[in-house]
């Protein structure tokens, strides 16, 4: 198989995979209601917490973090299967089923392409393929988050955070991943626009708190 084909079907794959929507579905089967008709009407992780609770928030983000998780493995191994032993071939093919993975969970099919935002499935390949740079900024954000108590907050400052340390480590020598982590971080800020207007007019709403 060509390498343009394989990186072809990487994303084919896992943006279906990843157009599967945990909290569409727990929303239906444990609260009997369609999630994108409440809170922020989002379908990840934190308006699920929002509106029905810790434990339907777990679930959500469990099964959001497995399904991210399945289509960065397919990509690596897809890669991996082509006979290659170069590791930056399994690392892009990560890297390219990573992406999918946030573009399928953002703009799922199966669902008229209305989904989250992205951050449980961005946070997750972060880490799983740069675990030291991913577990930092992932203390930024939830530093953020502890001291301000808005989630979009410490979520847009998690994925800048990211964004800047792997620069650091790559911009000199391959400009790929720090441009990849570019285009999740402005696709992530980018569906956090409406928060953003709410920070700004100090409307935004707090973790703990009936949302507006």
């Amino acid at each position: 198989m060509h390498p343009i084909i394989a990186y072809l079907l990487i994303a084919l794959l896992s943006y279906l995979i990843a157009s599967f929507s945990p909290g569409i579905l727990v929303s239906k089967k444990i609260g009997n209601i369609d999630i994108r008709e409440h809170g922020s009407k989002s379908t990840g992780t934190t308006n699920v917490l929002r509106v029905m609770g810790a434990k339907a928030g777990l679930i959500v983000m469990i099964l959001d973090i497995a399904k991210t998780l399945f289509a960065i493995i397919i990509g690596q191994r897809i890669m991996a299967s082509l006979g290659g032993t170069d590791a930056n071939s399994v690392l892009y093919g990560g890297l390219v089923g990573g992406f999918f993975a946030v573009i399928g969970h953002n703009w799922p099919i199966y669902h008229k392409f209305y989904g989250g935002k992205g951050v449980a499935c961005s946070i997750t390949t972060f880490i799983y393929l740069f675990p030291i740079w991913g577990l930092i900024a992932l203390a930024i954000g939830l530093l953020v988050v502890y001291i301000t108590r808005f989630v979009s907050l410490g979520s847009m400052l998690f994925l800048i955070s990211f964004t800047i340390l792997l620069s650091i480590q790559y911009l000199a020598t391959d400009m790929l991943p720090p441009l990849w982590a570019l285009l999740l971080t402005i696709i992530g800020i980018y569906r956090h626009r409406t928060n953003i207007q709410r920070l700004l007019t100090g409307n935004e709403n707090k973790l703990g708190s009936k949302k507006k």
